[in-house]
C-alpha cells in the first residue's frame, strides 16, 4: 500500500525477543552510512540515546512498559532526517508489586 504524502517508511529494526534492560545485545537493521549510530529509546516523554557499537546496542535499565526503539544518526535524538532503521517495540513488563518480569 502507498504510504500518505510526506511519510516514508524505514528500514526494520530487530532486536531479540529476550532482550531485558541492562543487557547487551545484537541489533538488526540495513544502513548505507558511514555516521556514527545510536539507538534511541522512547518511552513516556521520555528519549534515552545510546551509541551502537559493533552492532550492539546495551539497553537501558530503567525502561518500563512499552518502549520504541530507532536507529538514529544523532546523539541528541531522533527526527525523520536522522532515523535509520526502525521503530522496534519492545515490551518491559512488571508485577503489581514492581517486581520486573524478564523476556525469555
Amino acid at each position: 500500500a502507498d504510504l500518505p504524502v510526506g511519510v516514508h517508511a524505514n528500514p526494520p529494526l530487530t532486536f531479540p525477543s529476550n532482550a531485558n534492560p541492562g543487557d547487551t545485545v545484537t541489533v538488526q537493521f540495513t544502513s548505507n552510512t558511514n555516521a556514527d549510530l545510536y539507538a534511541v529509546f522512547l518511552f513516556g516523554l521520555d528519549q534515552i540515546v545510546v551509541p551502537v557499537q559493533n552492532g550492539e546496542v546495551t539497553i537501558p535499565q530503567n525502561l518500563a512498559g512499552q518502549v520504541y526503539a530507532i536507529i538514529s544518526t544523532s546523539s541528541t535524538g531522533v527526527t525523520d532526517e536522522t532515523t535509520v532503521a526502525g521503530p522496534a517495540v519492545l515490551q518491559f513488563e512488571f508485577t503489581l508489586t514492581g517486581d520486573y518480569i524478564p523476556n525469555q
